[in-house]
């Protein structure tokens, strides 16, 4: 059977905490080869980097990034002390435009106020013939293809972001921090919040490619209206290695009493509080080389959008969608943002991102550690 040598782990305070989420270790031998295809890939996108007019399928997108809760502030992706996201779409063959395509988008709903993306220069790109393969593979692993909604169905993946957690430009940051969050927002009543890209009740795939990270879950409680706290407490955390598949189980982002192992009484309880879980992930550098770890997270998502062919964001008539200016705040945003777009198609930019991508491809690469091992 294609699952024998599939091995699933769970965090070890698991049943403390009634954690559901896992990882999936020691892949069977089709997945390896499809898993060694997305790490090639990735790499690559290093090497060919960067891409400035969305076109080149294999470079490096770069983006403007101004998190809303960020007064003042806009930069480049490849700058920021966060992984740098890189935007996949699955065509929605249902649609047909002359103008642009149609593609499944993810991180224009709620995630867009976080990570604060620029509409004019955020770009999502078709899925690679390699993403596509994964995306099929994964849904005959008996552990996710478990996951159907109520016309049993199983999730279909049609959604890649890869995070890229590297030093950034400076190469003065120690650790690569994914603050903790949910993938699929809800309320403290346990409602889903209407603009959330993610399809409800479905997992979030995490290929972890490269150096290892840690993922880590913090719990918060809920009163009904309200969160006790924002980030939570830190309960429990998982690393990742080159080759593990993480899968968030959608009921550990949802609101409601969880059963828990009490210890001492040696039997499972329900709290007495409604809880929910967030993640965040951590890279730490523990060597003076470059670090560099990879996440590619594969999902279902809802939202639909069409995309001009340097893969941006357009709307009905083909024209380019702007950023929102209702506002005195975002109106300074944008002028912000304006500012910070000049800087990617200035050529010493281009030229310190690209070489910066590629002393990372050379030291990171696989070809690279195989010469170190000699």
């Amino acid at each position: 059977m294609m699952n024998d040598s599939i091995n699933k782990e769970r965090f070890a305070l698991a049943k403390e905490n009634g954690i559901n989420s896992f990882k999936l270790i020691s892949v069977h031998k089709d997945m390896k080869i499809i898993i060694n295809q997305v790490n090639k890939e990735c790499l690559e996108r290093l090497q060919f980097g960067p891409d400035i007019n969305g076109i080149h399928k294999k470079g490096l997108s770069i983006a403007i990034e101004a998190p809303k809760c960020c007064n003042n502030y806009a930069s480049m992706n490849v700058d920021r002390a966060v992984p740098i996201r890189q935007y996949f779409g699955k065509s929605h063959t249902n649609e047909t435009n002359t103008i642009g395509t149609y593609r499944f988008s993810y991180g224009i709903g709620s995630g867009s106020s976080t990570v604060g993306g620029d509409v004019e220069t955020t770009k999502t790109k078709p899925l690679t013939k390699c993403m596509k393969k994964m995306c099929k593979e994964l849904t005959k692993v008996k552990e996710i293809n478990c996951f159907k909604d109520k016309n049993n169905n199983v999730v279909d993946f049609n959604h890649v972001t890869i995070l890229y957690y590297m030093p950034n430009m400076n190469g003065n940051n120690p650790i690569i921090e994914l603050k903790p969050h949910c993938d699929l927002e809800v309320t403290a009543s346990n409602k889903v919040k209407v603009n959330n890209s993610q399809k409800e009740g479905t997992p979030t795939v995490v290929l972890a490619l490269k150096c290892k990270k840690d993922v880590t879950f913090y719990k918060r409680y809920s009163n009904g209206k309200k969160f006790e706290d924002d980030r939570g407490t830190k309960v429990d955390s998982m690393t990742m290695n080159h080759g593990d598949l993480f899968i968030l189980h959608p009921k550990d982002e949802r609101v409601f009493k969880r059963r828990i192992w009490n210890i001492e009484l040696h039997e499972y309880q329900n709290e007495a509080k409604s809880s929910q879980f967030k993640h965040g992930v951590v890279v730490r550098k523990i060597r003076r080389k470059q670090q560099l770890s990879i996440s590619v997270c594969f999902r279902q998502v809802n939202q639909i959008h069409q995309y001009s062919r340097n893969n941006t964001l357009i709307d009905a008539q083909g024209v380019e969608c702007k950023n929102d200016m209702r506002t005195e705040a975002m109106q300074k945003r944008e002028e912000t943002i304006a500012k910070k777009r000049k800087n990617i198609k200035n050529m010493a930019n281009i030229e310190r991102i690209r070489k910066r991508k590629m002393f990372i491809y050379n030291e990171c690469s696989d070809k690279s550690s195989h010469r170190r091992k000699k």
